[in-house]
């Protein structure tokens, strides 16, 4: 199964468009001291488009798995199924010829530093 192209290019997009805040380990969380301020891992912005077409807001999402999204760094079958994703947490090819999975690039791994929202964009390009 190929990821839905449609749903790759807005992803690729939202990465870009410097309206996500990025944050590591987990979808959606609030951050310290704002009211309606989050950050999102590179999976979360990606459920957030599903969000959008999808729900009426975060808190309206379907409870499946009991998804705390604050406590959660995994895709919902639902947002695979709708992207065209095989997995949970996508894996794509590094520069260096290694697999590693989204996850480890936006929170950073074991002799890999974390990338930036563009890095992972680029990479998604490439891979998916």
């Amino acid at each position: 199964m190929e990821m839905n192209q449609e749903i790759k290019a807005r992803w690729v997009a939202a990465l870009r468009s410097g309206e996500y805040v990025q944050g590591k380990y987990v979808l959606k969380r609030a951050i310290p001291g704002k009211q309606v301020q989050y950050t999102y891992c590179c999976l979360g912005v990606l459920f957030d488009l599903w969000v959008q077409e999808n729900c009426p807001n975060w808190e309206d999402v379907p409870a499946t798995n009991n998804i705390c999204f604050n406590q959660y760094e995994k895709l919902p079958k639902y947002v695979m199924e709708w992207a065209g994703l095989r997995t949970s947490v996508p894996h794509v090819r590094i520069s260096s010829g290694r697999w590693t999975d989204l996850a480890k690039l936006n929170d950073g791994s074991t002799g890999y530093p974390a990338v930036s929202f563009d890095e992972i964009a680029d990479e998604i390009e490439r891979n998916l």
